[in-house]
């Protein structure tokens, strides 16, 4: 659901109402518009003469938009900007992503960038100002994009290989599921702020199974951890009633294989020089 809420978010919370205005009473200038034109209720209208919400107009809706509430209905360049600023952080976050990964793991990488994830989302509800959301849309953007890549390499090295190709399909599925998540989301809640609030703490939620699953053990391994790589691939062994017990048995990965062959031929060597 993250990569789906932060493309889209934007369009929910921030949205140009299409509805028709209404002028308020009182304001001469958008009841003069009125009586002048025919179209006096279009976003152009409002922009042209410096209309004013909640001064010389209203929306027929008991809908929020920060767009109305920071007054950026005039400013759609503005809007766009933020969609831009949460894909710059999020290749900034691709690219933090790779080796932070290789450094602390899967699992608690996963977990603190689907924390940001969680925490920015949800602080949306104190946002006072555009240049508030600015910020936490960069940092959305970074911790995101660090969550899908990490989740899909986490999955993958928990995966046995003729079952990558269906994970693979159900991940995209999850996906295309928060789409109209957040469309519900946004049709019941009508409060932009309120919006974020939910959809933040569903994420949130989204990371217990993380929480309480192991690291993947070919990270492990990579890192010569290997008792604890041997725990978590017990731990999978058990619920597939295999061997349980993975004290006494030795694990060859590629680099040790290597130093194994290495050292093979070191000694075929030895022999060599000594027959030779």
């Amino acid at each position: 659901m993250n990569g789906c809420y932060g493309a889209f978010i934007t369009e929910f919370i921030g949205m140009i109402p299409t509805k028709p205005w209404y002028c308020l009473p009182g304001s001469r200038k958008c009841y003069s518009l009125q009586l002048t034109t025919e179209d006096y209720l279009t976003t152009d209208k409002i922009c042209d003469n410096n209309l004013k919400y909640g001064v010389d107009y209203t929306w027929p809706d008991n809908r929020s938009s920060f767009a109305i509430d920071f007054d950026k209905i005039c400013f759609p360049s503005q809007l766009s900007l933020l969609n831009s600023i949460y894909f710059v952080g999020g290749t900034a976050g691709l690219f933090g992503g790779t080796y932070f990964y290789e450094k602390f793991g899967r699992r608690k990488m996963l977990l603190m960038s689907g924390t940001l994830v969680a925490l920015t989302t949800t602080l949306g509800v104190f946002a006072n100002s555009y240049e508030y959301i600015f910020v936490y849309r960069c940092l959305q953007g970074a911790g995101t994009f660090v969550a899908i890549s990490g989740m899909h390499i986490w999955l993958m090295e928990l995966t046995p290989s003729k079952y990558r190709v269906v994970v693979t399909v159900m991940i995209n599925i999850t996906r295309v599921l928060g789409y109209p998540a957040i469309v519900g989301v946004s049709y019941f809640i009508t409060d932009w702020r309120y919006i974020t609030l939910v959809i933040g703490g569903i994420m949130a939620l989204a990371l217990v199974p993380v929480l309480l699953s192991p690291d993947s053990p070919r990270f492990l391994l990579s890192k010569g951890r290997m008792s604890e790589a041997k725990k978590v691939l017990a731990k999978y062994a058990k619920l597939a009633n295999k061997i349980k017990n993975f004290e006494h048995i030795e694990i060859v990965t590629a680099e040790t294989n290597k130093t194994s062959v290495a050292e093979n031929k070191e000694e075929q060597e030895k022999i060599k020089d000594t027959i030779f």
